[in-house]
This record gives structure tokens, sequence and C-alpha cells, in this order.
């Protein structure tokens, strides 16, 4: 199965995310870290990704969204790619599910809308959960998810997109 603790000395993490399996967390400086299981490449983390902005877990699989709005795809994708870089034009969140075909148009994952932004935490809701979020990574750099218009620090122009999309998304 593979280690079921994160690695020693593991710090400076902006998100982490989850499977039955395996564990990935990333860095303040874009780099994806895995652990957990590896049967289907998971824990290979292919060089060269660029910056990586943020993580979703599949089953066995891992997409990571890069700052230009790009996905990289590594697991199992049935095709047995190390890594696979996913045809999309400027996609801003990503949410894995259960399995990654390798094929744009039996692809398992979702390009969440512009319009629901501050929905930090995927709960279909722009609410306090994701205002506390905000203020917690207050200040931080373009690494982080509360970097709302990637203008490479969250600041109240951050706030104003979380407040312009408050409720439920659509």
């Amino acid at each position: 199965m593979g280690e079921s603790s994160p690695p020693s000395g593991l710090t400076a993490v902006s998100q982490v995310v989850a499977s039955e399996d395996f564990t990935c967390a990333l860095k303040s400086d874009g780099i994806p870290v895995v652990w957990g299981s590896n049967d289907n490449g998971q824990r290979d983390v292919p060089p060269n990704l660029g910056v990586i902005v943020q993580l979703a877990a599949g089953r066995d699989y891992v997409l990571a969204l890069r700052s230009d709005g790009t996905l990289a795809a590594w697991g199992n994708n049935n095709m047995n790619d190390s890594a696979t870089d996913i045809p999309v034009a400027a996609a801003r969140r990503v949410a894995a599910g259960a399995t990654y075909n390798g094929e744009i148009r039996g692809v398992s994952f979702a390009l969440l809308p512009d319009d629901c932004l501050g929905d930090l935490n995927s709960d279909g809701t722009v609410n306090g959960q994701d205002l506390g979020f905000v203020l917690g990574a207050w200040g931080a750099g373009a690494m982080s998810l509360a970097d709302l218009n990637r203008d490479g620090v969250v600041n109240g122009l951050d706030l104003g997109v979380l407040l312009g999309s408050w409720g439920a998304c659509p």
C-alpha cells in the first residue's frame, strides 16, 4: 500500500487532497508531494509540471491545475501514461471524479465556473467557511487558492470576488 503518514519534513503546505488509499499535498511553492498507495502510479509525480495552483484526487489518479489554466494528470488513466496534458482552455478550479480515461470526451472531472470562484471548499455555496479561508490566507502569494483574481496576493480584491459570489452557486 505505501506509507500512510506524510513524509517527514513536509512543511509549507497550501492544500491537501486525499483518495481511498493515497494523499497528495501541494506545497506553497507549487510542488505536489504524494504518499500512500502507488499501485497505479499516483505517487509518480511527473517532472516539469510547471507552477501548480490546485490539486484534485480521483480514486487512483491526481489532477493538477497549473497557473496558466492547463491541467495535467498522473496515476491510473487506463492508458499507462506517466503524465497526460489535458486539452482545456483556462480552467480556474478543478474537481476529480472516480476514474480518468485520458480522453477529453470521457474525463471524469469538473471545471468549476468562474461565477462561483468564491466557493473555495467546493460545497456549492459561497459562505462563511470560504470567507474564513480567504481571511486565513490574507497576504499569501499566487500559490494560494484564495488568490481568486490571480494577481499574486490575497487581499481586499479577492474578498470582493468572494462577496460578489456570496450564496448558492448556480
